[in-house]
């Protein structure tokens, strides 16, 4: 049976777990600031800073499809938040533009 993947925002109870995956990773740097957390059937094996895009998991577990994973949450939330005012004025500007309003049932 495949194990169950969650990718959840980190918490501060969850600065700990940081601390360790980045002793375990071997790196210099913790992720932080807002910083995506992945878990394996409930177990921490990475993190991903959405803010300088620090990386790290688990060496002792295969994480590369959940690091990849991670990278493509983060640029999906990322991206969102950035695009999400820009898509509405081009949508609004496509539908009026497009005329299709116009040949609505009045109610």
């Amino acid at each position: 049976m495949d194990p169950a993947i969650t990718i959840r925002r980190a918490r501060l109870d969850d600065a700990r777990t940081l601390r360790d995956l980045a002793g375990l990773d071997s790196s210099p740097r913790v992720p932080r600031g807002e910083v995506l957390l992945a878990e394996l059937d409930g177990k921490p094996v990475a993190a991903l800073s959405m803010t300088d895009g620090t990386k790290v998991a688990d060496p002792f577990v295969p994480t590369a499809h959940v690091v990849h994973m991670l990278d493509v949450r983060s640029r999906a939330l990322q991206g969102t938040t950035m695009r999400s005012a820009a898509s509405a004025a081009r949508a609004t500007r496509s539908w009026t533009s497009s005329r299709l309003w116009r040949h609505l049932p009045r109610t």
